[in-house]
């Protein structure tokens, strides 16, 4: 029941909100996207695709952000709508990872953000939805229904 439940969510996520759109508003903003990992663990992140808003708010130095968008452009080319992966930066950590559209639980559009401020309040958010979602891991499937059910 549970797998079921979980693949409807996925489903109909997908039929929201395609590759597509997914892709294109990544490169144009940031997204708080929940989704489950490859080991069946769900994970919270604050991430984008943009070059530009990558270079406004990461905190890292000039070689360190260099490494990170050519981290992005590598893992991008390996990202394609045939595998369902979109390469993104966390921008919790800096670092450069991928996320597979069809596994996606949750999407929070928050644009561009308003300066360093506003992005620290979003990765304390995102932290803190992070700390949920692992309470969820440790439920049983009963309760993840419940909470699974009121995504749909």
């Amino acid at each position: 029941m549970l797998v079921e439940l979980l693949n409807r969510i996925f489903s109909e996520n997908a039929q929201k909100c395609g590759y597509g759109e997914i892709n294109y508003r990544l490169t144009e903003e940031f997204a708080r996207v929940t989704f489950v990992k490859k080991d069946g663990a769900s994970r919270v992140m604050l991430c984008t695709r943009s070059n530009r808003l990558i270079e406004l708010y990461c905190r890292k130095n000039a070689n360190e952000l260099a490494y990170i968008e050519n981290g992005l452009a590598s893992r991008s080319s390996k990202c394609t709508p045939a595998n369902g992966s979109i390469a993104v930066v966390d921008m919790s950590i800096d670092e450069v990872r991928a996320i597979s559209t069809g596994k996606i639980l949750k999407i929070e559009w928050l644009g561009k953000l308003d300066g360093a401020e506003d992005l620290d309040a979003q990765i304390a958010e995102t932290f803190k939805q992070s700390n949920e979602w692992k309470k969820f891991d440790d439920m049983d499937d009963a309760h993840k229904e419940i909470i699974l059910n009121s995504l749909l």
